[in-house]
């Protein structure tokens, strides 16, 4: 078919079927534009609030968090407690042993312990029953005063009918002996 249209006027209407061509296209992508921006208000909509859902939740474990450290502060301090308590109870028996240690050091040769009982009274104060066998009245008494004149036992009683025999007495004694340490008397 032969153009009947100059050379000027074909170049006039590319331009012009070009423009069009741009301006639909532009519009187009303007309209795809537009439709994205509303499709993605949702999508916006819903990231924000699990975004204040997170946070809040974040609170929340971070609350518990120093609440769980409280508790491990209080685990710790209770376990502290209880080991001070275990310790202290050491350190009262040694103090029980040093006395028994003294009661048994104390004795002298004439002097035998068939048995020795100790009970507790309260926290600083314990009753000690000796009973055993002594040569002579002597010794006996000499043993009594030696228990007497330390500064950890009080009320040595050594009935009077221990002293009935002069050799080979069976004798029973009952005393109270501190359980505090000298630094905790003063």
């Amino acid at each position: 078919m032969a153009n009947l249209i100059p050379q000027k006027e074909q170049k006039i209407i590319r331009d012009h079927y070009l423009e069009r061509l741009l301006s639909i296209t532009l519009f187009y992508i303007l309209v795809s534009l537009v439709f994205a921006c509303i499709f993605m208000v949702p999508a916006y909509i819903l990231t924000v609030s699990k975004e204040k859902s997170a946070e809040s939740r974040l609170e929340v474990l971070k609350q518990s968090v120093s609440y769980r450290v409280g508790t491990d502060i209080e685990k710790k301090l209770q376990e502290t407690k209880d080991d001070l308590n275990a310790i202290s109870l050491y350190i009262e028996r040694k103090t029980v042993l040093e006395i028994l240690d003294f009661v048994i050091e104390s004795k002298n040769s004439n002097i035998s312990l068939n048995n020795i009982g100790y009970q507790r009274v309260n926290e600083s104060l314990a009753e000690i029953n000796l009973s055993g066998k002594a040569e002579s009245r002597d010794s006996l008494l000499s043993y009594v005063d030696v228990l007497s004149s330390n500064e950890f036992f009080e009320n040595v009683d050594l009935p009077i009918s221990n002293l009935t025999r002069d050799r080979d007495i069976e004798f029973s004694l009952r005393f109270q002996a501190s359980l505090k340490q000298e630094n905790e008397k003063n």
